[in-house]
């Protein structure tokens, strides 16, 4: 049975719309996985099929669809890894939430496993930072904060 490394961001986005759909709905069904995720009832059964053959999830013709253990730990995954990512542009670099969701979704499927824990740490870091009011981080926030990121910065007093 072919491990997760096989499965596509298109299909990992399947197995969190699953999840998120059993969660809040108790059930996923092709409609509400089309609907959830903006595409086609046929696009959703042909994506459901191959999870099926890959041992991502239990489904049968008009039935829900259901996670198997393999495929809730991957599903599961990939929603922490979105939601420390949203968390990061939202919260640290100042992002719009949209922008900072639409980011997230993109990037989760295609970051490192080293790259995306040290981001995580980074964010837990300046998240925990008792210099958050004053010194370079506040420096840093501030600087995330502009709307024109291309104009030059004036050099604060005291850095050559």
């Amino acid at each position: 049975m072919p491990d997760s490394a096989s499965l596509t961001p298109a299909l990992e986005d399947y197995l969190e719309a699953i999840l998120r759909l059993s969660e809040s709905d108790g059930e996923a069904r092709v409609n509400a996985i089309a609907e959830n995720l903006s595409v086609h009832k046929s696009t959703v059964t042909a994506a459901l099929k191959r999870l099926v053959a890959e041992g991502f999830i239990r489904h049968r013709p008009y039935g829900a669809a259901t996670l198997t253990d393999r495929g809730r730990s991957v599903a599961r995954g990939v929603r922490h890894r979105h939601r420390v990512l949203t968390d990061f542009f939202r919260d640290v670099l100042m992002l719009d939430p949209d922008v900072s969701d639409r980011n997230a979704c993109r990037m989760e499927h295609v970051l490192d496993k080293d790259v995306f824990e040290r981001l995580r740490v980074l964010a837990e870091f300046i998240g925990d930072c008792p210099d958050k009011k004053d010194g370079c981080v506040k420096q840093m926030l501030s600087a995330c904060a502009e709307e024109d990121l291309d104009q030059p910065k004036q050099k604060t007093q005291g850095a050559q």
